[in-house]
């Protein structure tokens, strides 16, 4: 059906600075403001995955990734629908970070990813915690991303 695939898959770009630190944003005026989320958003029906990563990023950021890695798939039961999160490693990027979308977002923060904010979209802590649990060799290997579903309860 023309359209269901815009409405069910959405990029996710984990961007971290060299000290470790993640970059979240709290959102307003979308699905669950005022809710901690990454960079990210809809795939749209004509477009590759990765296109729509560095376009969503660059309009949410105004930079340029270089190089993201495709670390993990994440199945989000959500509250009407399932929703695909395709996961990105952003450890590189050209320009400096600035909220280029404030009409949606209050404003882009590095976080310690051992403490994010609790109210952190469920399918964007999945993918910082999968982040974490990747080691040196699945980074340099670039090994194929793992898989998570977060199913309604």
């Amino acid at each position: 059906m023309a359209g269901e695939l815009e409405r069910n898959i959405g990029v996710v770009a984990v961007f971290v600075e060299t000290d470790g630190r993640v970059l979240l944003g709290v959102r307003k005026n979308a699905y669950q403001s005022g809710m901690y989320g990454a960079p990210g958003g809809r795939v749209h029906e004509d477009e590759r995955i990765q296109d729509a990563l560095i376009r969503e990023v660059r309009e949410e950021t105004g930079v340029l990734v270089d190089d993201p890695w495709l670390f993990a798939i994440i199945r989000d039961e959500q509250r009407q629908n399932v929703f695909v999160h395709f996961a990105f490693l952003c450890a590189m990027w050209g320009g400096s970070i600035r909220n280029m979308e404030p009409e949606k977002c209050e404003g882009w923060e590095f976080f310690d990813p051992q403490a994010i904010p609790e109210n952190t979209l469920p399918g964007h802590r999945a993918a910082i915690e999968t982040y974490l649990e990747l080691d040196d060799f699945a980074f340099k290997e670039r090994r194929t991303p793992r898989v998570i579903e977060i199913l309604k309860k």
